[in-house]
């Protein structure tokens, strides 16, 4: 689009703009305020309107007050209605002198005196009409006013026909005295009436009745706003009129007469007129500035444009920067012709300097250790010294030929398809190719293409990376991997490998062997995962001072099984890092050592048992208070045997059910345990709570131990309840008698106790029944002595007796 046209379509757009504006504002603003101008002269009419009436009204009431004041009036009522004062004073001239319809004289009581009414078209002075008189009766609201003494005076409306009347009372002469009657004066709205009104107001009068059934709708309408509490209602008729609608009251003040006036919209008319005159002014002008501006645009912008181009063109069209374009003067276009000077000397400069650079570019991209070459249809026009000699050709021999020539045959048809793919505009993904040299050998290279103009003509650079060292490598790590995982799945150690963060890389067979685990489930799982939760802490620490120190420690790990347990591995391993020397990872191996584990926990257990059992006998065998070292015993036994309670029950015979029972003797509880010293349930145990077959174990001096979840349902109830998850009783057996028995309660593990545990726990009752036998050997010793001091000393009283008896006879 040229700069004229452009001009052009900017003036036309901005004339057309400023007529919309115009156009809106003028019709919002100028219109508007002359509707509303409207509808105020509209409305003025109305009121002069019934300024009229009120009028009217008035001069009809000032009419019947006079006559009301007269003597002639107050004589006549007096008198009953006889006299001259109808010939005198009411006659057809009367009535068209005043303009009257109705005259009636009523007495104080409202009854007529006389009655009167005028009609022209039926021959003049008629009687009242029957619709009339309603209002002519003592009854009627307006009459009883009047006889008060409050005249009365408005619109009338009844049988469709609408009066202007007035009630007057009729006082004595000096008009201070009682109302001796009522003057009643009426004249008809008729349409001479409203055509005087019409020509107060020079427009349309109406007057309807507001409870008509019968109002067109565009006065119901205006009724209905009117009631709702609007003074003036207007409705435009079209464009050319406009209607106003006003209430007015009646004599008794109520709305009773929907009052219509119309007017024609000249204002309206006139300011659409001034609009359309304004706008074919502002178009008028527009269209003159738009040809003004045209015609400057073109003489003094567009000519030299003109020239500036042709100039420009033939700059280009030479190609030769050398040449400079003269545009005289002193405005923007002479500005922009310096400014094309100055960017041709600049592009001269520059020219100059991309020859250089471009001499540079093929001596580096010669020197490139990259193979590149530029082809077109598939023929060589360029390639650099390094593509040349890893061929071993010279460049000149290699310009012309086709690149095939050098691809070997299995991978010419790639060739093809993937510059095909280039052409059609699709994504080529990186890809592999061999190429031949003179000798034979294979190179294998990834070709790398892009489109670009060489020579001013479209052609194909293509960067061949030469990945055949790679390639070799690549080969030779696969071969080291293939044998490391030989080894690794060979191990029966578990080998894995984690990345940095602990995530599984590897992990061996082994680990399906030893753990449980298939392989595929654990690749990609965080190591820790699997490690015992109070031995996360510290792999983490050992990770981090790994990570800092670049050494993995030498430490035990719990590993959890697959079935839900777990098992301790020693772990060692190396640190993975980058050229960065940051640690990318760890190479893992751990050995299962569980069973060594437990050898070394049961040695330890077996020693602590061993040292508390010895620690125990030394004690009963030492200490002469017999309650404090089986206490201590207890104690000893309970803390070595890692227990939670030891206690000794003694068998006793129940005289009352001549049945056997165990009562409590002695109890040990751990520290935070529940003692059951105060429970009466566990003073005396009778042996008919037991199984049978577990009390006669018992009483030859066997065992009964085991898990309390595998012990028959009364007893394991009984058991449970007490939180025990383990329970061994041993018997005490003395001098073949089942003395007792001492219990084991473990509430914490539900440990298994080994043949040799056993077996240096019966030593250790064996200790206590020793102690318990001496104890009652002591006690038997202790009361055969007091027996036989008390027997030394009844003998010897006897004797002493036995001696004074015989004396006395003797001397007597």
């Amino acid at each position: 689009m040229t700069i004229r046209r452009k001009i052009l379509n900017i003036i036309a757009i901005t004339i057309v703009c400023v007529m919309a504006v115009f156009y809106v504002t003028t019709t919002r603003i100028t219109l508007g305020g002359l509707s509303v101008l409207e509808d105020q002269y509209a409305c003025l009419n109305l009121d002069r309107i019934q300024h009229a009436i009120s009028s009217d009204v008035e001069r009809l009431r000032s009419i019947t007050a006079d006559w009301a004041q007269r003597d002639e009036t107050y004589e006549f009522i007096q008198k009953g209605g006889r006299g001259d004062f109808i010939k005198s004073n009411i006659n057809e001239t009367t009535f068209s002198g005043l303009d009257l319809n109705l005259i009636a004289v009523l007495d104080a009581k409202g009854r007529p005196v006389y009655t009167s009414a005028y009609d022209k078209s039926l021959g003049g002075i008629i009687p009242v009409p029957a619709e009339t008189q309603p209002y002519l009766s003592g009854k009627n609201r307006l009459i009883r006013d009047s006889a008060e003494g409050r005249g009365r005076s408005g619109i009338l409306q009844f049988a469709g026909r609408m009066m202007l009347i007035a009630y007057e009372p009729v006082l004595t002469p000096a008009s201070n005295g009682q109302v001796c009657g009522i003057l009643v004066m009426g004249r008809h709205i008729s349409d001479n009436e409203i055509r005087k009104f019409q020509k107060i107001t020079c427009s349309p009068i109406a007057v309807y009745p507001i409870d008509d059934p019968k109002l067109p709708k565009e006065a119901a309408s205006a009724g209905k706003a009117l009631l709702a509490g609007q003074t003036y209602y207007t409705q435009r008729l079209g464009s050319a009129e406009i209607a106003a609608y006003k209430l007015v009251k009646n004599i008794n003040k109520d709305n009773a007469l929907l009052l219509r006036t119309s007017i024609w919209r000249n204002i309206h008319r006139q300011g659409q007129l001034m609009l359309w005159y304004t706008a074919m002014s502002i178009l008028i002008v527009g269209i003159v500035f738009g040809v003004i501006v045209m015609l400057i645009v073109d003489r003094v912008v567009a000519s030299k444009i003109m020239v500036l181009a042709k100039h420009v063109d033939s700059v280009g069209s030479s190609g030769d920067l050398s040449r400079r374009i003269d545009i005289p003067g002193d405005d923007e276009l002479s500005r922009l012709a310096e400014a094309i000077n100055g960017m041709l000397s600049a592009l001269s400069q520059a020219q100059l300097k991309c020859l250089e650079s471009e001499d540079r570019y093929r001596l580096l991209v010669s020197s490139l250790p990259d193979y590149i070459w530029v082809h077109r249809d598939n023929r060589l026009i360029y390639l650099n010294n390094s593509a040349a000699d890893a061929l071993g050709y010279a460049v000149e021999e290699m310009l012309g030929s086709s690149i095939l020539d050098y691809v070997a045959p299995e991978y010419r048809d790639l060739i093809i398809e993937k510059a095909q793919q280039r052409q059609a505009g699709l994504e080529v993904k990186e890809y592999e190719i061999e190429l031949v040299t003179e000798s034979g050998r294979h190179l294998t290279v990834i070709p790398r293409g892009t489109s670009i103009m060489y020579e001013n003509k479209p052609a194909m650079l293509t960067v061949l990376i030469d990945v055949t060292a790679r390639k070799f490598a690549e080969k030779a790590l696969k071969e080291s991997e293939a044998r490391f995982r030989q080894i690794a799945n060979s191990m029966q150690d578990l080998v894995c490998m984690t990345g940095s963060e602990g995530a599984l890389l590897y992990v061996s067979p082994s680990f399906r062997t030893v753990l449980g685990y298939r392989v595929s489930d654990m690749v990609g799982n965080s190591i820790y995962k699997y490690l015992h939760p109070e031995d996360r802490s510290r792999a983490l620490e050992i990770s981090r001072r790994a990570r800092r120190l670049l050494i993995i420690e030498k430490n035990l790990f719990r590993i959890r099984h697959a079935d839900g347990y777990y098992l301790w591995f020693e772990t060692s391993g190396s640190i993975l890092t980058d050229e960065n020397n940051q640690m990318t990872g760890a190479v893992l191996s751990s050995r299962d050592i569980t069973e060594r584990r437990l050898n070394e926990e049961l040695m330890r257990k077996k020693d602590a048992l061993l040292s508390g059992v010895a620690d125990a006998t030394n004690r009963l065998l030492t200490d002469t208070d017999f309650e404090s070292a089986v206490n201590y015993g207890l104690r000893a036994l309970g803390e070595a045997a890692e227990v939670d309670r030891v206690y000794i029950f003694k068998n006793l015979e129940d005289k009352e059910h001549a049945s056997p029972c165990l009562t409590r003797r002695f109890e040990w509880v751990r520290e935070g345990g529940e003692p059951r010293a105060e429970n009466p349930n566990y003073r005396s145990i009778p042996c008919e709570d037991f199984e049978q077959e577990w009390y006669n174990t018992l009483s030859k001096g066997d065992i009964v131990a085991g898990l309390v979840r595998n012990m028959p349902e009364k007893y394991r109830q009984h058991m449970q309840s007490q939180g025990v998850l383990y329970h061994m009783v041993v018997p005490i057996i003395m001098e073949g008698h089942f003395w007792g028995v001492i219990g084991f309660d473990d509430c914490h593990s539900e440990r298994n106790w080994t043949s040799n545990e056993i077996s240096v726990i019966k030593v250790a009752v064996g200790s206590i029944g020793g102690a318990i036998a001496r104890k009652q050997a002591e006690d038997a010793m202790r009361t055969a002595k007091e027996a036989a001091d008390l027997a030394n000393t009844a003998k010897s009283q006897f004797l002493t007796t036995m001696s004074h008896e015989i004396r006395t006879p003797m001397n007597g």
